[in-house]
């Protein structure tokens, strides 16, 4: 049975780095059993569940500092997750029994599958970790939708200039003073923020490459991340006495207590390869009304894809 595993002295080390630099450490192994055939499901549910019981507090004083805890859903918001959660659950099924073997869009979607155990798993852990707490700093525990949404800053970017996500703000109408009304509303958990910095040196010696956020305060809680999940490349490859582990089973990425993914872009892979981009955010209404269509169900939540594709991204470059 695979399991998540963590132990005393990285805890220490984690501890240590805290102090020392500002920044947790988190280290987590899913590692099957050598004799029986690998249940990816279960290591991610199992990777997901460690990191939100280790991680519980954590995740509660992100949530404060992110305005999950007073975020309310607009009715269209709330219908638009139901469906993509709907639609995403299709695609992996309809990938998984009608795309031939090795195909790239069976592994992404047995891939995406993977992220939303994961986000299952950490979701379980958290509470199991939470109940353990002598005193919460929430009052009542985060539900599945509030998890999600500290995961998809990337598409509430989007999503919050076609209609606000926040019931709770002004819509926004076209005008300038409406804008600016949504946006001092809009999710106070979706900065935009990130940088990328690339120098080649003199003569192609070598590349240097780094990131730079800039986000508010309220987003300081950060966690580096180690994941090291030894997936198959697809789902009839998992239970294979052949079976082939993807390029980038180890990631390293710097991230945020609950969010499965970076949130900044910065992804180092041992397929050898880095990961990295700069967002340019749209700030225009007429644009955002103009292309963003949350209704027309054609992809999964970004940081899915963005997650799915990391551990396979050597083999999709050789496509």
């Amino acid at each position: 049975m695979p399991t998540a595993q963590q132990s005393q002295d990285d805890r220490f080390r984690a501890l240590a780095a805290h102090l020392r630099a500002w920044w947790d450490l988190l280290e987590v192994h899913a590692t099957p059993a050598a004799t029986q055939p690998a249940d990816d499901r279960a290591a991610a549910v199992a990777a997901g569940y460690f990191e939100g019981k280790a991680t519980a507090a954590a995740i509660e004083h992100a949530a404060i500092n992110a305005g999950i805890p007073t975020f309310e859903l607009t009715p269209a918001l709330a219908q638009y997750i139901a469906a993509n959660e709907q639609f995403v659950a299709a695609q992996t099924t309809l990938a998984a029994s009608s795309l031939p073997t090795g195909h790239a869009d069976r592994r992404i979607w047995y891939h995406v599958d993977l992220v939303r155990a994961q986000l299952e798993g950490l979701l379980a852990g958290y509470l199991e970790g939470r109940a353990a707490l002598a005193r919460p700093p929430l009052a009542a525990p985060l539900n599945a939708t509030g998890l999600l949404l500290m995961n998809m800053g990337g598409d509430l970017e989007d999503l919050d200039h076609v209609g606000t996500c926040n019931a709770t703000a002004p819509p926004a109408d076209g005008t300038a003073a409406a804008a600016a009304a949504a946006a001092a509303a809009s999710p106070v958990f979706d900065p935009g923020r990130c940088s990328a910095l690339i120098r080649l040196l003199p003569g192609n010696a070598d590349v240097l490459v780094a990131q730079d956020t800039w986000a508010g305060l309220n987003s300081m809680l950060r966690i580096y991340k180690l994941y090291d999940l030894p997936f198959a490349m697809s789902g009839n490859e998992a239970g294979s006495a052949r079976r082939s582990v993807v390029p980038a089973s180890r990631v390293s990425f710097s991230s945020y207590p609950g969010v499965l993914n970076s949130g900044d872009d910065f992804y180092l892979l041992s397929s050898g390869l880095v990961q990295l981009e700069t967002t340019i955010g749209n700030a225009s209404p007429e644009l955002a009304a103009r292309f963003v269509s949350p209704m027309v169900l054609t992809s999964a939540f970004s940081f899915f894809y963005l997650l799915a594709t990391d551990s396979l991204l050597l083999f999709l470059s050789l496509l």
